[in-house]
């Protein structure tokens, strides 16, 4: 196996003590995208784009694998758009699949098995406006009629056993009282309606099972209702505009986003009375509640929904002490309806992958190769193994994928066949990219999978590649860094190291400039490069921040890195990284490799 891939399998061995952690999911609204909390840090990631435009229903599954996002592609109830059903791997942060709904796609529930989601569409279409999702095969695999009249479905939630769903239908805000129907999934019978408030919005149920809670956004009030006797039990006053609400872990209160005013009801479950309202902050106006397993953490998002303001933040309240104790940045209008918060997935990753070279340029129509190697480092065997492109790759790019010898990168086998990996096994791959349309996709996540288990997570410059493709002939510098220890520079702190890159370039001759980077990660690091003779490894000109070179066609200039650190780095492979890169005039990227860096 080559030295990178051997990196590969130890770099995710040093990563299993720390990947137990619970994450929020948050959809931004107004810029569709999705944000990643990690709740042990309370940082976001860069907001994952999404394909399509109004993201809001939300549901993560039990396993924290799958999260499934449903998209408006509309501003707001009632649109004529059809919409869309997204679901992302959350270990590679890349959609898998896409599911086309009819108008207004909304809430979204799954299954205590993780295996089916049930999703209300948010239209007053005569017809079938709660759809069953087989999640595995990404399809629709049933559609029920829910019929209340001049009413449409907005939310739900389902009983802890994954028997029954919990629909709140509404006429939208000014327009009366809405409903709560009982579905029994077994056999897709509705309930009679039950009369709740006005415009209802968020429903959370008891995790016993007895109780559920409706927000009614009209009305500043929360209906109690008995899933023994089907019917309203109380009706409690909060805030202004309930929207969102959800019962903590233990089932002893119930928090409840009020919209209008800015604040948090909580309401101890057993009185079914307010024991405290709690600022949500300075922002627009909280909008939904999500609580992490432990139930010692609340995150509030502050959305905006019924203020002129766009809201940009997410709180984090502390349950206990109910005191807001940081602001999470996302993006624009966080918006979600329903669970968004993940369990704290204690499975070890089953999974790693890396990818030589990590770049590509090549004219349309021309394939563009690479070798990957995909790890099963879990301790059982896994079946159906491939490699594809994410949902997000550009429009016509197509990839075969094909087993090899590693020992001589010739090809096995037949392509694109799924293939099965032993514990603690790798297969490599020869992977063929074609387009015939031009881009330029820095970053390409590749979907790493096996069935069962989740996706090998996505890394810059370890499993992802920088692919373009150019309507002319362009320079392809095919690049490989090499280190004293495979995959790592190790710089004392205050000292200095190197490593070398070699390169090939595949493509036309072009004037290129060099430099070195640690991409989206600020490190301690001050970083120049050279250019090298072959032979002796001695630089051609004093190191630099960068340089320009025109490299011919055919030729192989090579190069020495030179880092000194200001700091210490820990051991971080994921994220703690060094770039070259080789970019045009424009900026465009020809080639780039990378290497992971620590300094003691």
């Amino acid at each position: 196996m080559p030295a990178r891939f051997r990196f590969a399998l130890a770099l995710f061995a040093l990563l299993l003590p720390g990947m137990a952690v619970a994450q929020a999911y948050v959809p931004n609204f107004a810029d569709a995208t999705l944000s990643v909390i990690d709740a042990a840090t309370n940082g976001a990631s860069t907001p994952i784009a999404l394909p399509g435009t109004g993201p809001e229903g939300i549901a993560v599954t039990p396993d924290g694998n799958r999260v499934l996002v449903a998209l408006r592609n509309g501003n707001s109830g009632g649109e004529s758009s059809n919409g869309t059903v997204a679901i992302l791997d959350t270990a590679s942060g890349a959609v898998t699949a896409t599911i086309p709904t009819d108008a207004g796609p909304v809430g979204i529930a799954v299954s205590p098995d993780g295996k089916t989601a049930y999703l209300a569409l948010d239209n007053s279409a005569a017809g079938s406006n709660l759809w069953v999702i087989d999640i595995a095969s990404a399809t629709v695999s049933a559609e029920i009629p829910i019929t209340v009249a001049n009413q449409a479905p907005f939310a739900l939630t389902l009983s802890p056993d994954g028997s029954q769903a919990y629909v709140v239908s509404s006429a939208g805000l000014g327009g009366g009282p809405g409903s709560l129907q009982v579905v029994t999934l077994a056999n897709q019978s509705v309930g009679s309606p039950i009369p709740v408030g006005a415009d209802p919005a968020g429903v959370a149920v008891t995790p016993d099972g007895s109780l559920l809670y409706v927000a009614n956004q009209d009305d500043g009030t929360v209906s109690v209702v008995s899933t023994v006797s089907d019917s309203v039990t109380a009706t409690v006053p909060v805030g202004q505009t309930p929207f969102g609400l959800a019962v903590a872990p233990d089932g002893s209160q119930l928090w409840v986003a009020n919209a209008g005013d800015g604040t948090i009801s909580i309401l101890d479950t057993a009185s079914n009375s307010v024991v405290a309202t709690i600022p949500a902050g300075s922002g627009p106006g909280p909008i939904a509640i999500g609580f992490t397993p432990d139930g010692k953490t609340a995150y509030v998002p502050d959305g905006g929904l019924f203020t002129d303001a766009t809201g940009t933040g997410v709180l984090v309240i502390d349950v206990a002490s109910r005191t807001v104790t940081a602001t999470v940045a996302v993006g624009n209008q966080p918006l979600p309806v329903g669970n968004f918060v993940a369990p704290a997935v204690s499975s070890a990753p089953a999974l790693a992958a890396a990818v030589l070279p990590g770049s590509r340029a090549v004219e349309t129509g021309t394939p563009a190769t690479i070798f990957a190697t995909l790890l099963n480092i879990s301790t059982t065997a896994l079946q159906g193994c491939s490699v594809a492109l994410p949902v997000s790759a550009p429009p016509g790019l197509t990839l075969d994928y094909q087993t090899t010898d590693p020992s001589t990168n010739l090809p096995t086998g037949q392509k694109d066949m799924p293939v099965g990996l032993a514990a603690g096994a790798g297969q490599s791959f020869l992977l063929t990219f074609n387009s015939m349309a031009s881009f330029d996709q820095p970053g390409l996540p590749l979907v790493f999978a096996c069935d069962g288990v989740p996706a090998a997570a996505s890394i810059a410059g370890l499993d992802t590649v920088d692919l373009l493709y150019s309507a002319a002939p362009v320079a392809d510098i095919i690049a490989l860094a090499a280190t004293a220890t495979p995959g790592v520079v190790e710089v004392p702190t205050g000292g200095a190291a190197a490593f070398a890159v070699a390169t090939d370039n595949a493509g036309t001759a072009d004037m290129l400039r060099v430099s070195a980077d640690s991409g989206a990660t600020a490190l301690p690091v001050t970083l120049a490069l050279c250019q090298t003779a072959p032979a002796t490894g001695t630089c051609l000109a004093p190191p630099a921040a960068s340089l320009s070179l025109d490299i011919a066609a055919g030729a192989t200039p090579t190069f020495s890195v030179f880092v000194t650190a200001t700091g210490s780095i820990p051991f971080d492979p994921a994220n703690s990284r060094l770039f070259v890169r080789f970019e045009d005039s424009s900026g465009i990227l020809h080639g780039s490799t990378s290497v992971a860096v620590e300094a003691d």
